[in-house]
């Protein structure tokens, strides 16, 4: 997907597209399956927990 489409999908639900939400957003309609914050973590290395938690506490896409 993307980071157009995936930027059109965050705004059309009002949630301003940010580098790491649409990461986020990319990673997880990718995966095909649910993950874990857990999981995100491990594909994001360098990114702090909470980080991951507040891009992704948004309303349901």
């Amino acid at each position: 997907m993307e980071n157009n489409e995936i930027d059109k999908k965050l705004e059309s639900k009002n949630v301003k597209p940010t580098a790491m939400r649409s990461l986020v957003y990319k990673t997880l309609s990718e995966s095909g399956k649910a993950l874990s914050l857990a999981d995100l973590e491990q594909r994001f290395e360098k990114v702090e927990r909470s980080t991951i938690s507040r891009s992704n506490n948004k309303p349901s896409l």
